[in-house]
């Protein structure tokens, strides 16, 4: 929210999938699970931004471009829902992938209720962008027993969270509440 970003979409008309390459499916599979995908988030190669665009071009997904102090090309399952809404997206499929490595499966939940189960163990996700005030997150996770809470930058009142962990969007490495970071595992 602090890139003061503006919104191109491109034109989209809906249709049913037809045969997907494993990794189109993937892409597929994970933008109408988490709400939105990041170009940057899941291609290496100029050839699957390309596969990307053309799945946009016939419309399983639509795509849209960010522009502010960076420059983003952001896949949605269906027309723009809202900046704040993709932002949150945004950063909900950088922890799925980011966890994916270890196992995570992640629900299809409707937000702001996002589940992840990591090791037979359910984490609510709860994401706090700057423009909203840092209570109402701090509030909704210290009601779950387990949380994540995905953040542009450190709070003071994240301490009095005992069994959340914190990832900033500048780390890749999760926090205590107290803002000691977690060591990986090994």
């Amino acid at each position: 929210m602090l890139c003061d970003y503006s919104v191109v979409s491109y034109p989209f008309i809906a249709r049913p999938p037809g045969y997907l390459t494993p990794y189109e499916q993937f892409v597929y599979n994970l933008t109408h699970s988490t709400g939105a995908v990041a170009l940057s988030q899941i291609t290496y190669k100029s050839k699957h931004k390309k596969k990307l665009k053309s799945l946009a071009r016939c419309g399983l997904l639509a795509m849209h471009r960010l522009e502010g102090l960076y420059k983003l090309n952001v896949l949605t399952p269906g027309p723009f829902p809202g900046l704040p809404e993709v932002l949150k997206s945004l950063a909900f499929t950088r922890l799925v992938l980011m966890l994916k490595q270890y196992g995570c499966v992640f629900t299809d939940e409707e937000p702001p209720y996002r589940v992840i189960i990591l090791d037979g163990k359910t984490y609510h996700v709860v994401i706090h962008r700057e423009t909203e005030p840092i209570m109402p997150a701090v509030m909704q996770a210290s009601q779950q027993e387990r949380s994540i809470i995905l953040a542009e930058k450190y709070h003071p009142e994240f301490a009095a969270l005992e069994s959340a962990r914190i990832l900033l969007d500048t780390y890749d490495v999760f926090l205590y509440p107290d803002g000691t970071p977690e060591k990986e595992p090994a």
